[in-house]
């Protein structure tokens, strides 16, 4: 084999080499175009986290308002509710001091009614007296 022949084997490899590389790179191709298939596929994705995001976060802020009225809210009826409360108390010391001052009454009432039966009872006691006097009066006089 002379050198012509050696070259142009050696050629011949180079180029079977240069196809393999061709083919090789053309592999490397499509793999980078998956690759850049799924970058996109993922951008897509990344897109609709961040729009599911932005969801979130005007969810988490109304929730935070709606909590921040009930608590609002809570502390108004707290205050109104302990008026409330003091005034009924005040009702209850009102109305005991009122059945208090009924209760003494009744007590005032009831030794004033002893008073008046035992009076009662007297000048009935003397009534009949005076009336036994009278008849006899009447029986002496006739």
């Amino acid at each position: 084999m002379n050198n012509e022949e050696k070259i142009l084997a050696l050629l011949e490899n180079m180029d079977g080499r240069f196809d393999k590389m061709d083919e090789r790179l053309g592999n490397m191709d499509g793999r980078f175009d998956k690759i850049d298939e799924r970058l996109g596929n993922m951008d897509g994705r990344m897109e609709g986290f961040e729009a599911g995001q932005g969801v979130l976060v005007n969810q988490v802020m109304q929730l935070t308002e709606d909590v921040q009225a009930v608590r609002q809210s809570q502390v108004g009826m707290e205050n109104e509710f302990t008026e409330k409360i003091r005034a009924l108390f005040d009702a209850r010391e009102v109305s005991l001091d009122y059945f208090a001052s009924i209760k003494s009454e009744l007590v005032r009432i009831a030794e004033s009614q002893e008073t008046i039966r035992r009076t009662f009872y007297r000048l009935e006691s003397k009534q009949d007296e005076q009336e036994r006097e009278i008849r006899l009066l009447r029986l002496e006089g006739q």
